[in-house]
C-alpha cells in the first residue's frame, strides 16, 4: 500500500502542477496572442514608417540647402558682374572725358555735364538690363549729369525736390 500510495501522491501533484502550468498559459489563448501580435507588428510599422519620414525630411532638408546654396552663389556672380561693368563704365567715361582735361588743366566737371557724357551715359545705362540709370554727381553730392533725361534740372524748389522724392520712392516699392 505504501507505494500505491506514493504513485497516487506523485500522480496527483504531477497533474496539480500540469493543471496550474496550463492554466498559466491558458491566459495566452489563440485570440489574445493574435491581438499581441497584431498591436506588436502596427508598433513596428509605425516605428518604421517614422524612421523613414525623418529620413526623406533630412534628404529634402539637405537638397533645399544644397540648392540655396547654388542660388545665393549665382545671384552673387551676377551682382559681382554688374559691379564690375559698372565700374568698367565709369573708367571708359573717366579716360574720354576727364584724362583729357585733367592733363590740359581744365575743369573736368564742365566736360561731365555736356550732352556728349549724357548720351554715352545713355548708351551704356541701355547696355546693362539691370541698371536703371548711370549718374554723376560731383564731391558736394551736387548732380552733374544723368542718363535718363537732358538737361539737368539744377534749379528746384525745396517742394519740387521733396515731391520728386516721394514720386521716386512710390516707383521703387
Amino acid at each position: 500500500m505504501g507505494t500505491w500510495f506514493a504513485w497516487l501522491a506523485s500522480a496527483r501533484l504531477a497533474r496539480a502542477t500540469n493543471v496550474s502550468t496550463v492554466s498559466r498559459f491558458r491566459i495566452f489563448g489563440p485570440i489574445r496572442l493574435t491581438i499581441i501580435s497584431a498591436v506588436l507588428l502596427s508598433v513596428a510599422v509605425a516605428i518604421g514608417a517614422g524612421l523613414f519620414l525623418t529620413k526623406l525630411r533630412n534628404n529634402i532638408l539637405s537638397e533645399n540647402q544644397r540648392q540655396l546654396s547654388n542660388t545665393a552663389f549665382m545671384v552673387a556672380r551676377q551682382i559681382e558682374h554688374i559691379f564690375t561693368t559698372i565700374d568698367v563704365v565709369q573708367r571708359v567715361i573717366f579716360e574720354k572725358n576727364i584724362a583729357p582735361e585733367i592733363s590740359g588743366g581744365g575743369g573736368g566737371e564742365r566736360e561731365l555735364s555736356s550732352h556728349k557724357v549724357h548720351q554715352q551715359l545713355r548708351d551704356k545705362a541701355a547696355g546693362m538690363p539691370y541698371v536703371g540709370a548711370l549718374t554723376i554727381v560731383n564731391a558736394q553730392g551736387r548732380l552733374i549729369n544723368f542718363s535718363r533725361q537732358w538737361p539737368i534740372l539744377l534749379k528746384k524748389s525745396a517742394a519740387c525736390h521733396r515731391n520728386a522724392t516721394i514720386e521716386s520712392e512710390r516707383t521703387i516699392f
